[in-house]
């Protein structure tokens, strides 16, 4: 663990979580990470379709690139036993008036959710926003059908913002609202 941030959590399960810092050594075990997380897509605005377009070895590590080094961006990677098991990262606003506000974006693999990793890569992100010279202010949005998301980001101090009605589109006549949740670091 000689990345600049990094932290262990124990499961609910007993086992080791490390949550750290994305490096460019992660990129091919990243890209199969994205190629995981997206099979189950029902939680995530990008769908896979749109996703694919990402899935080269060269976009992966230019992803991971953005965010080494840089104020008000991470990306965070959570590994069990050396493998990617979920990622977070947070952007700063790209305007100066905005550039306080970072906007987290998560995803842990389907057969490890519910068992902490959420909670460990969402508490290390609170942990990072804190020590960062820009973020004041990290903001997401969840599906308002994602109780169990919506739930762990009021757990650890998150509230709501405001409500964009049917702003997901699944399919003809099924839509679904988005969550706007803050949280001040600062």
């Amino acid at each position: 663990m000689s990345n600049k941030f990094a932290r262990e959590f124990v499961l609910k399960d007993g086992r080791r979580v490390i949550v750290r810092e994305a490096e460019v050594a992660d990129s091919e075990a990243f890209l199969q990470y994205g190629q995981e997380v997206f099979k189950d897509d029902k939680y995530f605005m990008t769908t896979k379709e749109e996703a694919k377009e990402w899935w080269s070895i060269e976009k992966t590590t230019d992803r991971i690139k953005r965010y080494i080094d840089r104020q008000g961006k991470v990306l965070l990677v959570a590994l069990i036993s050396g493998t990617i098991v979920g990622s977070i990262a947070v952007e700063c606003g790209a305007k100066h008036r905005t550039r306080h506000a970072g906007q987290i974006g998560m995803t842990v693999l389907a057969e490890y959710r519910g068992i902490g990793v959420g909670t460990a890569l969402m508490a290390s992100v609170i942990a990072w926003a804190r020590k960062d010279a820009i973020i004041e202010k990290l903001a997401l949005s969840v599906f308002a059908t994602n109780k169990a998301a919506g739930g762990l980001y009021k757990k650890l101090g998150f509230e709501e913002e405001g409500r964009e009605i049917r702003k997901i589109k699944l399919g003809e006549g099924k839509y679904v609202d988005t969550v706007l949740m803050y949280k001040f670091v600062k």
